[in-house]
């Protein structure tokens, strides 16, 4: 690991998605939530996973058995795919269902049925990425 990778996992991508959050959420005249943000959090550690792949893959039980040894580019090559799959995941639960859900609050129409609904479908979103995103460390 090299000291600049070190300062752009730990720092500078994380400031980036909590700038972008903030952004977008400004713009959308939206508060902050905790099941939205707990998905941008596993953003951020798709990309210090990628960074720093040499020193996650000896934990990747599964990466190993499939190639026998510590795969590291393997697992960047996964977690490629888990950002952006966890970005998506990030904008659909606070762009599409919470979104939705705060303007049914300010039109006062109260706690329905589909609230329910869309809240359910916000947490199971925010669940999804954490098994996403915690899977390959698991045996």
């Amino acid at each position: 690991m090299t000291q600049w990778s070190f300062w752009i996992g730990s720092l500078a991508f994380p400031i980036t998605l909590l700038t972008i959050n903030a952004i977008g959420r400004w713009c959308f005249d939206m508060e902050q939530s905790a099941a939205g943000d707990l998905i941008l959090l596993f953003v951020a550690f798709d990309g210090t996973v990628i960074l720093q792949a040499e020193d996650f893959a000896p934990f990747s039980r599964g990466l190993q058995a499939a190639s026998g040894v510590h795969a590291a580019s393997d697992l960047r090559a996964l977690y490629l795919l888990f950002i952006v799959i966890t970005f998506a995941l990030w904008a659909f639960a606070v762009f599409g269902i919470e979104r939705r859900m705060q303007l049914a609050h300010v039109a006062g129409r109260g706690f329905s049925m589909s609230r329910i609904m869309s809240m359910t479908c916000y947490i199971g979103t925010a669940a999804v990425a954490f098994v996403l995103n915690t899977a390959p460390f698991t045996a």
